[in-house]
């Protein structure tokens, strides 16, 4: 059986390995067919590697531990890199521990997932790792414009005139590149694509699909050194697989407990009264609705806790999904709290104006921010005191990126503090609160 590095993208097995390769390069899926009655869900699943033996190449490290441990003999070739990795144990009296065996397990491995949680400095790291290979191009690829205003002043001041931007309007490339995958992906495939040597992902979980934007782009560029940082993993077999075959193995991983430099979780727990015209809906679009969107008692509480945490000295987010939520909140604390600095960040707010409102909520010159989605990644916001999680919900990864956006250290601040409400009005909302409740418990934040 041959194997054959084709470039960083793709990788080829002779024909007698495609079954052999095809029993562990795959993963289960369901699909929905129409029957007489219904919609009938069945299992399928889908092998990655082709007719023709193409596969991922981030999925080799996988290949050769299989092979090895089933003693399946082989012969690897492959084509010689166009980029030295320097031998050497890096290290740098400006980062923390485990930020250095990051940017050394890179060196390593040469691609991979760094899974480190939110607030222990992932970009610091691939900038850090970036001054290592000081010609090589680099492409940092991400989905929203505040987090490219953030990694472009942070890359900048490190990289003074060496640092260019694609997305928000701008088209000007440079040495290192900040590039929005949406507008990547509308643009045809030119030399820049092909002179990159470095790609870095970050917030790589969205790399969770074999179709789409992300893989669209991520098969466009065949850079040598391919690198996601995430502080959660794809919460499907599926995504895991594309984000694997795509980038490479998870090569460095940390839980929050293992990162001292981390602010410590307070979570408070706050009970929401009993709401009979809740309890009686059965359409989880109408239970949100009703138990959460537009509910003014919840929306009472929320903004009570708000203005107890500022007390504290505590500058607050206050997380939402819905546009109409951060509406209510904003119009009952105009009304019955005018006192309180506050003010609503969605995706409609003007990029500017977005960064302006994280600076002074950071200078703590504003009480707290309502915001929606466009905050609940990536966004470095390290003075935060408090997360208020007036939304619910029991996606893992959405609860792990909110609690996230306080973790990071800064001055005497030693501890975030969490509010999440239960609410036993109905089954939903009831579900939905163990879901959190248990990631509590497993992350030891209870």
């Amino acid at each position: 059986m041959k194997i054959e590095y084709l470039d960083p993208i793709y990788s080829q097995v002779s024909k007698e390995g495609i079954p052999i390769l095809n029993q562990f390069l795959c993963y289960k899926d369901t699909f929905w067919r129409q029957g007489q009655y219904r919609k009938i869900s069945k299992e399928y699943t889908r092998p990655l590697v082709s007719k023709k033996g193409i596969f991922l190449t981030g999925f080799l490290p996988k290949v050769f531990k299989y092979l090895y441990q089933n003693k399946i003999v082989y012969q690897f070739i492959t084509r010689p890199h166009q980029l030295h990795i320097p031998g050497m144990n890096y290290f740098n009296e400006t980062l923390r521990p485990e930020q250095n065996e990051a940017v050394n397990l890179i060196l390593k491995h040469q691609r991979g997932v760094i899974h480190y949680p939110t607030g222990s400095g992932k970009t610091k790291i691939f900038i850090s790792f970036i001054e290592v290979f000081p010609e090589a191009n680099v492409l940092i690829l991400l989905h929203r414009q505040d987090l490219l205003h953030q990694t472009y002043e942070q890359a900048e001041a490190k990289f003074p005139g060496q640092v260019g931007v694609i997305g928000n309007g701008v088209l000007e490339p440079n040495r290192i590149t900040i590039a929005m995958v949406q507008t990547l992906s509308k643009m045809e495939t030119t030399e820049f694509h092909r002179e990159q040597d470095i790609l870095i992902v970050d917030e790589t979980h969205h790399v969770n699909n074999f179709s789409g934007t992300y893989y669209q782009v991520l098969t466009s560029i065949p850079a040598i050194l391919r690198l996601g940082f995430t502080a959660t993993l794809p919460a499907t077999e599926k995504g895991r697989m594309a984000l694997e075959g795509l980038i490479g193995p998870v090569i460095a991983e940390k839980k929050p407990q293992e990162v001292k430099s981390l602010a410590k979780i307070i979570i408070k727990l706050r009970k929401i009264p009993f709401s009979k015209t809740t309890h009686d809906l059965r359409n989880w679009k109408d239970v949100y609705k009703m138990g959460v969107v537009n509910n003014a008692q919840r929306h009472k509480m929320v903004l009570e806790d708000t203005v107890e945490l500022v007390k504290q000295d505590k500058t607050v987010l206050i997380l939402v999904v819905e546009i109409q939520h951060g509406y209510n909140l904003m119009e009952m604390a105009k009304a019955k709290f005018p006192d309180l600095n506050i003010e609503f960040v969605w995706g409609q707010t003007p990029s500017e104006d977005r960064v302006t409102a994280k600076r002074l909520l950071n200078e703590g010159n504003f009480d707290a921010i309502i915001a929606n989605a466009v905050w609940r990644e990536g966004i470095d916001i390290p003075s935060l005191g408090a997360i208020v999680n007036a939304a619910g919900g029991k996606s893992e990864i959405v609860t792990i990126q909110s609690i996230g956006r306080g973790l990071r250290t800064i001055g005497d601040k030693k501890e975030v503090t969490l509010v999440d409400y239960f609410d036993p009005s109905n089954r939903y909302l009831i579900d939905h609160f163990g879901h959190r409740l248990t990631l509590y418990f497993d992350e030891g934040w209870l």
